[in-house]
């Protein structure tokens, strides 16, 4: 499998390495939703070791979202992704309508305040 996804307190955690498929995002976006629940969280995607994904994956995660921004408060794209991985991320979260930003390490992300 090409992901991880966990939850830290305020934070959903999803570490992408390899080729992310469709079928491992109708996975993810599945234990996604579980871990948000009824909560805002902020949403950290690890984009450091990803090397390509399917057309699918980008989509499934577009529709997933659009439905939860109010419970996302900001996506963090972490790691220095290819140009085209960087663009299709930033696609998904404008689409949505969610403010995103990159940054280059995990500790980049400003610590989270309280659970919502």
């Amino acid at each position: 499998m090409s992901f991880t996804i966990y939850r830290m307190r305020k934070d959903v955690f999803l570490n992408l390495k390899d080729h992310f498929t469709g079928e491992e995002a109708e996975k993810a976006t599945a234990e996604f939703k579980t871990l948000v629940g009824r909560d805002v969280v902020r949403f950290i995607v690890d984009l450091g070791a990803l090397t390509g994904y399917d057309k699918a994956a980008r989509i499934r995660w577009q529709k997933v979202l659009m439905p939860m921004k109010s419970k996302i408060e900001k996506i963090y794209f972490i790691g220095e992704a290819t140009p085209l991985i960087r663009m299709a991320a930033s696609t998904v979260a404008l689409a949505v309508g969610i403010t995103m930003k990159f940054v280059k390490e995990q500790s980049d992300v400003p610590p989270a305040l309280e659970l919502s």
